[in-house]
C-alpha cells in the first residue's frame, strides 16, 4: 500500500531529477554556442559601413572608367546577395536568442519543479517516520498489556501463559 507508493514516488523524483541535470547541462553547451554565434553575427553586422563604402567606391570607378551596366549589376547582385545573407543570419541569431530564452524559462522550472519533489519527498519520508513510530509504539502498547495480564495471572494461578503466533489473549495451559 502506502509503502509501494512511496517507492513509485521516489522513483519518478529520482527520474526527474536526473532528466532535470541532464537538460540543464545541454541548455549550458547550447548557450555557449549561441554566444559564439552571436559574436560573429555581430562582427558581420559591423562590416555593413565597409560594404557601403565599397559600393560607393564602386560607383565612382563606373563613373569614372565608364564600366558598362552589366559589370554594375553583378556587383550589385552581389553586395545585394551578401546583405542578404547578412538578414539570414540576423535572423538565426533572434530566433536563437528567442529559443534560448525559453530554454532558460524551462531550465528554471525544471530547477523549481526539483525542488519541490525532493520537498515533497522530505514530507513524505516525515510522515512515513511518524506513521512507523506511532505502529510501534501501539504495539510496544499491546505488548506490555499483554505481559502484565500474563504476569497477573501467573500470579493469581502459578500457570505460565503459552500463547501460539497471532494467538493474544488465548491462553494455552
Amino acid at each position: 500500500g502506502i509503502n509501494a507508493e512511496y517507492g513509485r514516488a521516489t522513483m519518478t523524483q529520482a527520474e526527474s531529477a536526473v532528466i532535470a541535470a541532464r537538460e540543464t547541462a545541454a541548455l549550458h553547451a547550447y548557450i555557449q554556442k549561441q554566444d559564439v554565434l552571436l559574436t560573429q553575427l555581430t562582427d558581420h553586422i559591423a562590416n555593413i559601413p565597409a560594404m557601403a563604402q565599397t559600393i560607393e567606391t564602386c560607383t565612382g570607378i563606373v563613373r569614372e572608367t565608364g564600366l558598362d551596366i552589366s559589370a554594375l549589376q553583378v556587383e550589385l547582385d552581389k553586395l545585394e546577395d551578401q546583405c542578404n545573407k547578412l538578414h539570414i543570419e540576423r535572423m538565426k541569431a533572434v530566433h536563437r536568442h528567442h529559443l534560448d530564452a525559453y530554454r532558460d524559462e524551462r531550465s528554471r522550472e525544471l530547477v523549481q519543479r526539483k525542488t519541490t519533489l525532493q520537498k515533497e519527498h522530505q514530507d513524505t519520508e516525515r510522515v512515513r517516520a511518524m506513521q512507523e513510530c506511532l505502529v510501534l509504539k501501539e504495539r510496544h502498547s499491546t505488548f506490555n498489556e499483554e505481559f502484565r495480564k500474563d504476569l497477573q495471572v501467573y500470579k493469581e494461578t502459578g500457570v505460565l501463559a503459552v500463547r501460539g503466533p497471532g494467538e493474544i489473549g488465548d491462553i494455552h495451559r
